[in-house]
């Protein structure tokens, strides 16, 4: 009875935890397949999704030098623009090393696709976030500037660096969802094989 229960514990927490995501069930009239099935969708652009992670991980390694090498990650400014602005470089990383990973899959089920945006969108909100965390932090340290000019100067281009490419994402997350949503970009398991469609 109990190695029952813990395998349904089990079981549900799996479940719960990576079995989430919105599946879109097809019908396909073009296929010798005859009943529903779920889709796989193709990657709408490998590309973007590596130029994505490759720019997301240039930033990380550039301003990692830039902070680590010059200022030695410390600042005379406040010590919680110095913790922002770490966390917002390590961010840098966490975004392209996924990106990068989206970028590794032609196609994927749907469900999948739910979860790279979903995941993409929250780490991306985050960047964001704390893009904005840093320029609050520099607004009420307006003596920073005078205090430590490189931790200044190293602040401000994390912050147009972050809210460019967070902006960027913005855009091209609505592309995703407007190709893989409302495009015909549906692949379906059908008796001849995987049917692919390019």
């Amino acid at each position: 009875m109990i190695k029952k229960n813990y395998k349904f514990i089990i079981k549900t927490m799996a479940k719960r935890i990576c079995d989430w995501g919105i599946k879109v069930p097809t019908k396909s009239e073009e296929t010798q397949f005859g009943g529903t099935t779920a889709p796989l969708w193709r990657n709408p652009s490998q590309c973007i999704f590596l130029i994505i992670g490759i720019i997301n991980t240039l930033i990380f390694f550039i301003e990692l030098m830039v902070v680590g090498i010059s200022l030695g990650f410390n600042t005379s400014c406040s010590s919680g623009l110095e913790y922002v602005r770490n966390l917002t470089i390590f961010f840098f990383f966490l975004n392209g090393m996924y990106q990068l990973w989206i970028s590794a899959h032609k196609w994927t089920s749907d469900t999948q696709w739910f979860r790279f945006i979903a995941i993409s969108t929250v780490l991306n909100a985050f960047l964001l976030f704390l893009v904005f965390m840093m320029i609050s932090e520099l607004s009420a340290n307006k003596d920073c500037r005078s205090k430590d000019v490189s931790t200044y100067n190293s602040s401000v281009s994390i912050i147009v660096l972050g809210a460019i490419t967070g902006i960027f994402y913005v855009f091209f997350t609505a592309y995703l969802i407007m190709k893989l949503y409302l495009g015909r970009q549906l692949l379906v398991y059908n008796e001849g094989g995987l049917n692919i469609d390019y």
